[in-house]
């Protein structure tokens, strides 16, 4: 349950994070679209379409027709951290 309660705690970009962290292919790509990404994480499309238009004029990912890449890893990884430590 505990890990559980940890996902629940964070907030929708750290948990979108972690998924694309996570689920990433070794070459940083994903095949999953929005919507599968909200599923997921139990949020809407809108939310993640948000999320990923931030990150991609950051320059953190690109995206396309139901695959995304990932740009910058260690990025996304400092993502985690800071806002782990900022509540």
């Amino acid at each position: 349950m505990g890990q559980l309660e940890a996902v629940h705690a964070c907030t929708h970009r750290q948990r979108l994070a972690n998924l694309l962290l996570t689920h990433a292919s070794a070459t940083g790509e994903l095949r999953m679209t929005q919507q599968q990404m909200g599923f997921h994480l139990g949020t809407s499309r809108e939310v993640v379409a948000r999320l990923l238009s931030e990150w991609v004029n950051g320059g953190l990912i690109r995206t396309g027709r139901g695959t995304t890449w990932l740009l910058d890893s260690p990025a996304l990884a400092r993502l985690l951290e800071v806002e782990g430590t900022t509540g």
